[in-house]
């Protein structure tokens, strides 16, 4: 082979190079979106025995999806799960509950369903007890059971982890329920004596 036609195999190549490097940096990169979890209540001090919801909602840049799905962990000491509630546009949900694979602390699959499910949308609520004292993470996760995730969704998705803490109800010191009651039964001899005078 000639130098000249080898010369022109290596610039050829070269350019073939240089055209699938432009291609590839081209390609923009799949697109991370999270799944958002907020609550009404102070997850740092959550009263014993109170109940407490977590709204589920899209990030601004989740892309319109069907059909969603996630599962959760938690530690079964500190709080409950009792279920969720779906928020239209979500027209169904499978809150988890009566799976076989749950075990307490852990729901595998939590999904639902919907049309044209946006960005920034609320899409479901889950409740829970706040059982004993203790703290305890929320943690999120992809659903266990495929097709239960986001099959349309391409790219990563992040799910968040929360930390709850359940703090137990403050009671009165017995001096201060001995104080009022003595109080109370002092105000009530006064309206008898008040009475028969």
């Amino acid at each position: 082979m000639s130098s000249h036609l080898k010369q022109r195999l290596r610039d050829c190549q070269l350019g073939m190079f240089a055209a699938v490097v432009l291609v590839l940096c081209s390609l923009s990169p799949a697109q991370a979106v999270s799944l958002i979890f907020t609550s009404d209540t102070d997850l740092i001090a959550i009263p014993e025995g109170q109940t407490f919801q977590i709204t589920v909602s899209t990030s601004s840049d989740f892309p319109t999806f069907n059909q969603g799905g996630f599962g959760i962990s938690y530690d079964p000491n500190v709080v409950s799960y009792i279920g969720g509630a779906l928020i239209p546009p979500t027209l169904a949900l499978n809150d988890g509950l009566l799976s076989a694979l749950d075990t307490p602390g852990s729901v595998p699959n939590i999904s639902f369903f919907g049309l044209g499910i946006g960005p920034s949308t609320d899409v479901l609520t889950l409740s829970f007890t706040a059982d004993t004292p203790g703290t305890t993470d929320l943690v999120v996760a992809q659903a266990a059971t495929p097709p239960l995730g986001f099959p349309t969704v391409t790219g990563e998705i992040f799910f968040p982890t929360l930390s709850f803490t359940v703090v137990p109800i403050p009671l009165p010191k017995s001096g201060l329920l001995l104080v009022i009651s003595l109080g109370l039964f002092g105000l009530r001899a006064m309206d008898r004596s008040r009475a028969m005078a």
